[in-house]
């Protein structure tokens, strides 16, 4: 009998009060986001005794028994709710474990499932491996990697040069010249609520 628990929840707030506290939680995860796609959704809690350990939000599909990706819910990670009294090693473990439980729990109620991981989610061994031995192709998981590159913003609050901060200075020379151009033609970037304005530039970018 396993340690954890997988339990679908109907409460909302309680979902945000707890999804939120996650470092992989993002906007995507929000029930207000959720609910302003449009699409039919589950949430699940993971306990472990009467804590909670990890969450995770699907979007259904045309039916209840398919969870699909959906362009407009860039992540609908696991969740994991940090122990800070908790020993990193023994934290990593855990996370395996649940990790392996929630694909365990997800593969007895979906006939088949698509989630699109957070870059905070690090260990991807429990997909890699589940159904390892199977000769049949679709028993295992199609993993699609797509690594997404972190910038340290910091610096733009010390109200530095452009040219004096570690993210210019890491630029290929092609961005440098854009950079150093725009300034010496006193471009400038300004808020705006017109959308038909981005839109025509965006299209125009295309081309």
């Amino acid at each position: 009998m396993s340690k954890f628990r997988f339990v679908k929840i109907d409460d909302r707030d309680l979902w945000d009060s707890i999804a939120k506290l996650s470092p992989q939680y993002s906007i995507f995860s929000n029930s207000v986001y959720l609910n302003a796609i449009g699409k039919n959704y589950c949430l699940y809690f993971v306990y472990k005794g009467q804590h909670v350990k990890a969450t995770i939000s699907l979007i259904l599909g045309d039916n209840d028994n398919t969870c699909k990706l959906d362009d407009l819910c860039i992540y609908n990670s696991i969740l994991f709710i940090n122990n800070p009294e908790q020993k990193i090693t023994k934290a990593h473990q855990e996370q395996f474990e649940i990790t392996e439980f929630i694909i365990q729990s997800l593969d007895s109620i979906y006939k088949s499932f698509e989630i699109a991981l957070s870059p905070e989610f690090v260990d991807m061994r429990p997909f890699i491996w589940y159904n390892y031995h199977s000769n049949d192709h679709k028993d295992k998981f199609k993993l699609d990697l797509r690594y997404t590159s972190y910038l340290n913003i910091s610096e733009f609050f010390l109200k530095k040069k452009d040219e004096d901060t570690d993210i210019f200075r890491n630029l290929d020379g092609k961005r440098q010249s854009d950079i150093k151009k725009s300034i010496e033609n006193n471009m400038t970037v300004r808020e705006t609520d017109d959308v038909e304005l981005f839109i025509r530039f965006y299209g125009g970018s295309l081309k």
